[in-house]
């Protein structure tokens, strides 16, 4: 019997798979594909026997989305980014290892997925107070994700973004639920404190874009490590050929945004959200190595609400005496506020490049100088 039927036997021709990955409801006559955002139950598991003699097999078919169709063995395909042709046998260990199977005897070789498990403290609220996740290297598609922004790999690599295959959640009250990757909807996970915590970061996806679980920075400044990594050198500095690259923070709207910023040579870090406060005490921890603080957030709405609202709350803090020569102040891209097209991730995909920052930096310097 080869290990395709094998695992097929135990499996009830497939069913436990799609259960392990797709939840119970997959038993259900017709039910609701979770990894696409549409909510009618348009998703049908059937029975296929095998004409050549070999185990028979369930096959999904999503009547709402015909790239929706395959057994077992096509489904860990999709959602780990393996090949079924290609890679067969690393879903068949995969399919063995997670749903714990015990069937193939061989070590794991290649790109597995890591899984490391945390336990963190538990809280008095209802979010995740565990998390396992299982990582693997990042593949053709997920870097072309990155690139499209100039973030390469040693970029997501020196802030701790990972490739996340799956992760399991379980709350304070004992519930648990799994959440995966697929190449439509990738999953990534920006890793804190030794990968004692995380935040899930899913582009594409309509629920559960963001996910929190673990030992988070609090308050949660994305990107700080990598200031504090660098204070000697920005201490260090003597002369400049660039004010915006040199002697500027940028604080972003997110972490993608850092990212496309430090992959050009610009210091930035982002808070949760552009709604939070940047606090006193971190203001007064970022001038005595920045002399200008820039808030560059969305160019929507809200972005260019909370960014007013960030300088004037700086400039009102209590400041040391350094403090008081830092300049704030924001800067609003030249973009059309749109959902594609509002952010300085957004601003560097669509051809804009660092220099062109630079300049819209100094104008705004300049402006302010003869104003004040």
């Amino acid at each position: 019997m080869t290990d395709r039927d094998r695992i097929l036997q135990k499996t009830n021709g497939g069913l436990d798979v799609f259960v392990h990955y797709m939840g119970g409801d997959c038993k259900k006559k017709v039910f609701r594909n979770s990894f696409r955002t549409d909510n009618n139950p348009s998703c049908h598991l059937y029975y296929n026997e095998d004409n050549a003699g070999g185990e028979g097999r369930f096959i999904l078919k999503d009547f709402g989305d015909s790239t929706w169709h395959g057994d077992c063995f096509w489904l860990v395909g999709k959602l780990t980014g393996l090949d079924v042709r290609n890679d067969f046998m690393e879903i068949l260990r995969t399919i063995d290892r997670e749903c714990e199977l015990f069937i193939l005897d061989d070590a794991p070789v290649g790109h597995h997925p890591v899984m490391k498990k945390v336990v963190t403290e538990r809280t008095t609220d209802n979010r995740p107070v565990k998390f396992t996740p299982k990582y693997r290297n990042f593949n053709k598609f997920e870097l072309e994700y990155w690139q499209s922004y100039g973030i390469t790999i040693d970029v997501l690599q020196r802030f701790g973004v990972k490739c996340l295959t799956s992760c399991y959640f379980e709350r304070a009250d004992g519930s648990h639920y799994n959440i995966y990757g697929t190449k439509e909807v990738p999953m990534f996970g920006y890793t804190f404190n030794e990968g004692t915590g995380i935040k899930v970061y899913r582009p594409g996806a309509e629920i559960g874009r963001f996910m929190y679980a673990g030992n988070l920075p609090r308050p949660y400044i994305f990107g700080m490590a990598q200031i504090e990594q660098e204070r000697e050198k920005i201490r260090s500095r003597k002369e400049t050929l660039d004010v915006a690259k040199d002697f500027c923070l940028f604080v972003t709207g997110g972490e993608k945004d850092v990212m496309s910023l430090s992959a050009r040579g610009f210091y930035a870090i982002s808070l949760n959200s552009e709604t939070a406060k940047l606090s006193s005490r971190t203001f007064n921890q970022i001038v005595q190595l920045f002399p200008y603080i820039v808030f560059l957030y969305d160019c929507d709405e809200t972005g260019i609400r909370e960014s007013a609202l960030r300088v004037q709350e700086c400039r009102n803090y209590p400041k040391e005496d350094s403090a008081t020569k830092c300049q704030i102040l924001s800067v609003k891209l030249p973009l059309s506020g749109s959902k594609q097209e509002k952010d300085i991730s957004d601003f560097f995909r669509s051809g804009h490049d660092a220099e062109e920052l630079s300049d819209l930096v100094s104008s705004v310097i300049a402006f302010q100088s003869l104003t004040k």
